[in-house]
């Protein structure tokens, strides 16, 4: 019984992860974007 209950404890905190993950890939994309535009922009500024 106690075997059974850990397994559920791990696969809904594996499911947690990788949701919060998920959730976290357009942020990560949307800082990547900027950090690149600003990288453009200045290099563009200092030519």
């Amino acid at each position: 019984m106690v075997r059974f209950i850990r397994q559920e404890v791990e696969e809904n905190a594996h499911q947690i992860s990788v949701s919060a993950e998920e959730d976290m890939i357009p942020q990560k994309l949307e800082v990547i974007v900027v950090q690149d535009y600003s990288g453009v922009s200045y290099r563009e500024n200092k030519e």
